[in-house]
């Protein structure tokens, strides 16, 4: 039943409705240092590196070297498939190229193809995803032009931009300039001055503070007795102060025989060195000090910088870097032209470059430059069929069809093997991804990515066979949205996701999180819980049956090889809680009597009796199994709403099918 769980940690949903602790993700490949990230191709899991083969690479991994030209460093794998039973990857390496590999071996075709299709636009348009993929800045692109924002005005950084000439005399530029300067900012400071009481005595309408002004600003409607002792005078005087504050602007408090006079807001400075003039009469003296202290509120302003690419002649082997904060951000000429994606579909390899997405030759990865209209390759610029479609993330298999993902559109084509015949479908504008390895297909007609709102899938409205962007994952929206931001898009877009093959459920990484859709329709259960794994995710793939993610430089597999282990003691504890229940009766108030429940293995059970305070609860105890047929547990309490908070932290397996909370209804209050 929809919002029968507030939050499930450490655990999935069954077919059968029951809570069910989430399996151990067992350390099972200890990697050498040097390795990239874990991929499936052909159901054996790969790593990759620009060494050769590393000692200590585990039985059951499988190890790949991608050498580029000049034998640079691999900085990171972008993807890799298995076209015809063989490896096709894209690596990027620390001297700001990418490179595509076939077989292990370098496809060189993508050299002539990328640098057709570079500029120094497309150079500022790669920069500028790289950059903008970082949680501390905001960067777009505009012809050859970066444009680099802080992503939090006040708080400043540092750029230096610069640029390598590898080719013959192109003598690259790359200048940055100050569009707007970081302005920090300053929280306003209101002024103060004060009026100290030192002596008086009761004698009403005689012995008085009969004016106080400030700066000629009359601050009393009327005169103030001096009353009992300085420091009563003084707290009548603030008293009266502050009845007439709509008047005269000032506020005030007090503190012993000290009467505190406090300008009025968004004053800032201004009032500063205002003459404070208190008049006594009768034997009532006092002492004034002028106005001080105030400082003027200053608006944060962000940061903004432009980086210009140029030269006097574009040359595509040239590096262009920015350097943010100590960080570098690079790419050559080329490499702001190569495919960052790969996607095997009907004999072809497809990657997307910036808004075009090339094919290859049919029936031959390595070729990207064949001209035959019906098998050669193929060229499809996006971004001419749909605005938002010009910086394409990857793609996926959508009802024998192809959906091409950019960050904030959907283009559907028919992606057939005689070129001659590709269209275009559909587009949807307004959702997208940002994450490549977040985009699953599941099923026929269903796609599940990563958008910036939360987790989505692109389905088809049965009366009229069109694509539409559904929130299948709006239950958990409020958990996604906030990790997005904390995380940031630079760990937003490597999530990944899979199929989990038992029970079919979408398994999501981001961060630290696994986040999990059980859903089963022919038992009506759509249900989001999340594993928190305590470490940085890189990478989560499934190879064959077993469900392997990459945290540093260890495999782990979900569940062990063996696909039955369950966490130690202590370790993923499991916490179910649901919504507070009225049972029906929102305004009565139920007598708590008792607890039982359905369940396996040893769980602590709360009892929420406030809805205003979730850490307001009865401590029900440590219970063992199923308690239905056993003594009562008894429960103490009133109140007209109630929830439940189960935890499990014992070792091995763990479920809870149901759960009854026994009360009874005041007839006090019905």
């Amino acid at each position: 039943m929809p919002g029968t769980l507030w939050k499930l940690l450490n655990a999935v949903i069954t077919r059968g409705g029951d809570i069910e602790r989430a399996k151990k993700f067992e350390s099972t490949y200890v990697l050498p240092a040097g390795t990239f990230s874990a991929y499936s191709v052909r159901r054996q899991l790969y790593v990759f590196g620009s060494a050769s083969t590393p000692a200590g690479i585990p039985v059951g991994v499988r190890y790949q070297q991608l050498a580029a030209p000049g034998a640079p460093a691999m900085t990171g794998v972008l993807d890799a498939k298995g076209p015809s039973g063989k490896v096709y990857a894209i690596a990027t390496y620390v001297d700001g190229n990418t490179y595509h590999f076939y077989d292990g071996s370098r496809v060189t075709a993508w050299d002539a193809l990328a640098d057709a299709a570079a500029s120094f636009d497309t150079v500022a348009a790669r920069l500028a995803a790289l950059i903008d993929a970082q949680t501390l800045y905001k960067a777009k692109a505009s012809g050859a032009v970066v444009e680099i924002t802080a992503a939090t005005p006040g708080t400043g950084f540092t750029i230096a931009a610069s640029a390598v000439d590898n080719g013959a005399a192109n003598t690259p530029t790359c200048i940055a300039a100050v569009v707007q300067a970081n302005v920090a900012g300053v929280s306003e400071v209101r002024a103060t001055g004060t009026v100290t009481i030192t002596a008086g005595s009761d004698s009403a309408g005689v012995n008085k503070i009969s004016s106080l002004t400030v700066n000629a600003v009359q601050l009393l409607a009327a005169s103030v007795d001096w009353i009992d002792s300085n420091d009563a005078t003084a707290n009548a005087l603030a008293v009266a102060i502050n009845d007439n504050s709509f008047t005269s602007g000032y506020t005030a408090s007090a503190a012993g025989a000290i009467c505190t006079i406090q300008a009025a807001v968004g004053t800032g400075a201004t009032p500063n060195g205002y003459v404070v003039d208190s008049t006594g009469a009768g034997n009532v003296t006092a002492t004034d000090a002028n106005m001080a202290g105030g400082v003027a509120k200053v608006t944060a302003v962000a940061q903004v910088n432009t980086v210009t690419i140029g030269g006097t002649t574009f040359g595509s082997t040239d590096l262009w870097k920015i350097t943010l904060g100590g960080v570098d951000f690079q790419s050559t000429g080329r490499a702001s032209a190569t495919g960052t994606f790969a996607f095997w579909h009907k004999k072809r390899v497809w990657s997307p470059a910036g808004p075009i997405v090339y094919g290859s030759k049919l029936n031959d990865p390595t070729n990207w430059s064949d001209a035959d209209p019906s098998s050669g390759a193929v060229t499809l610029s996006v971004a001419d069929e749909v605005d938002g479609a010009d910086y394409i993330v990857g793609l996926a298999r959508y009802e024998g069809n192809v959906a091409i993902f950019a960050r904030n559109a959907i283009v559907i084509y028919d992606l057939a093997a005689d070129a001659s015949t590709i269209s275009i479908v559909q587009a949807l504008d307004n959702t997208g991804t940002l994450a490549p390895r977040s985009i699953v297909s599941y099923g026929a007609n269903d796609v599940f990515y990563l958008d910036e709102t939360g987790i989505r899938s692109l389905r088809t409205r049965d009366a009229v066979q069109s694509a539409y962007a559904s929130d299948v994952g709006s239950a958990i929206d409020t958990f996604i949205q906030p990790l997005l931001v904390e995380v940031g898009d630079d760990v937003s877009s490597k999530a990944s996701a899979v199929i989990e093959a038992k029970d079919g459920r979408f398994m999501l990484a981001i961060g630290q999180y696994i986040v999990t859709l059980s859903q089963f329709p022919s038992s009506k259960i759509v249900a989001w819980s999340y594993i928190d794994f305590e470490a940085t995710i890189t990478d989560m793939i499934r190879v064959d049956r077993n469900i392997c993610m990459r945290s540093g430089d260890v495999i782990y597999v979900y569940g062990g090889l063996s696909g039955d282990v369950y966490p130690e003691i202590d370790e993923f504890e499991i916490e179910a809680t649901t919504p507070f229940i009225s049972a029906k009766d929102p305004a009565a108030l139920k007598q708590i009597e008792g607890f039982d429940m359905a369940a396996e293995n040893v769980w602590r059970i709360e009892l929420l009796e406030d809805p205003n305070n979730i850490e307001h609860y009865t401590d029900l105890g440590f219970l063992n199994g199923t308690t239905y047929n056993k003594d009562a547990i008894k429960g103490v309490g009133k109140t007209s709403h109630f929830a439940i908070r189960a935890t499990c932290s014992a070792a091995g397996y763990a479920s809870l099918s149901s759960t009854a909370v026994h009360h009874e209804i005041d007839a006090a209050k019905q």
